[in-house]
């Protein structure tokens, strides 16, 4: 008898250890749902705030061959690139990437488009604050936290303050950084010895990026810890 309810209870156990696997399953896909819900409609403001200005003044390049591609056709995919490489900020747009680089001058640009880019940033922050309303901005892709590792270092350094020039279509396409082999092979970069490396030291003077602001501490203590790590494809 006490073999007989040992069964039972063991097969009841296991009864519901199996259907509470799908209902975990379920949470993390709602979980997920609300994460994709959000950054569709982000797209969607997005795509009647901003997306049209950077296809009337930056597609030419940035829709085409040039990193970061971040003013594509496709809204979805420009909106996912912005946030990848850290170009707009939705809670202070004037702090936003694009805002800044075209402020400086960027391509000859004239300061109104600065103005322009963050008066469409603000929108469709304010747009996605009245249509959640108590929520914030919750759900959207964290702002990216620079790290002392290559993809990292890449999409928040290279691509969006070296690239422009240091690519195969650049001015200065001989010194490469649009990949992590290409970036080695301009042996600008000595791994375990920042600094001894050229690329670190024009980073530390001011010389590079050319004709933008110097490095922040954070971004040059990143490079260098980096480096000095070993300079490893991670």
């Amino acid at each position: 008898m006490k073999r007989l309810w040992g069964s039972v209870i063991g097969l009841f156990i296991i009864f519901l250890f199996q259907n509470c696997s799908p209902m975990h399953e379920g949470l993390q896909s709602q979980g997920l749902g609300s994460s994709a819900e959000a950054t569709l409609q982000s797209a969607s403001i997005f795509e009647s705030t901003l997306h049209p200005i950077l296809q009337n003044n930056c597609a030419q390049c940035h829709g085409v061959s040039q990193i970061p591609r971040f003013a594509v056709a496709d809204p979805l995919a420009s909106h996912d690139a912005l946030f990848q490489y850290g170009l707009v900020d939705l809670t202070t747009p004037s702090n936003s990437r694009l805002v800044s680089k075209i402020a400086q001058g960027h391509q000859g640009f004239s300061s109104s488009l600065s103005t322009q880019i963050e008066t469409a940033i603000q929108a469709w922050a304010d747009g996605l604050l009245a249509a959640n309303p108590g929520s914030g901005l919750g759900g959207l892709p964290p702002t990216p936290v620079l790290e002392a590792t290559f993809s990292s270092i890449h999409s928040l350094i290279l691509v969006p303050k070296c690239v422009g020039c240091h690519s195969p279509t650049g001015t200065r396409r001989s010194e490469d950084y649009s990949d992590y082999q290409s970036t080695l092979q301009t042996g600008k970069i000595v791994p375990g010895n920042a600094n001894g490396s050229e690329a670190y030291q024009e980073c530390v003077s001011g010389s590079m990026p050319e004709g933008a602001p110097r490095l922040s501490d954070q971004e040059l203590a990143v490079l260098k810890d980096w480096i000095n790590a070993g300079a490893l494809n991670n």
